[in-house]
C-alpha cells in the first residue's frame, strides 16, 4: 500500500471517528435534559479516560521508544571493535 491510500484510510478512519465522537455528545446532551446527574458521571468517565491515555502515552509509547534508542545504542556499542585489553 503506498502512502496516498493509507493517507486516505487515515483520514476515513479519523472522519467516522469524529461522527461518532458527535453523535455521542448529541446522545449525552439529550440525557442530560432528563437526567442532569448525567453530565457528572460523563466528566468521570472523561477523567478516567484521560488518565488511561495519558499514562498509555507516557508508559507505552514514550518508553518503548527511549527503550528501542537504548538498544540500538547498545547494538552499536557491541559492534563496534574493542580497544583495550580485551
Amino acid at each position: 500500500m503506498n502512502s496516498d491510500e493509507a493517507r486516505k484510510r487515515n483520514l476515513a478512519t479519523y472522519t467516522a471517528l469524529v461522527g461518532l465522537l458527535l453523535m455521542a455528545l448529541g446522545l449525552v446532551g439529550l440525557s442530560a435534559m432528563v437526567l442532569p446527574q448525567i453530565v457528572q458521571i460523563v466528566g468521570v468517565i472523561i477523567g478516567f479516560v484521560v488518565f488511561v491515555a495519558v499514562h498509555y502515552f507516557t508508559w507505552g509509547v514514550w518508553m518503548c521508544r527511549k527503550r528501542d534508542r537504548w538498544l540500538r545504542q547498545q547494538q552499536q556499542q557491541d559492534e563496534s571493535p574493542r580497544t583495550g585489553g580485551h
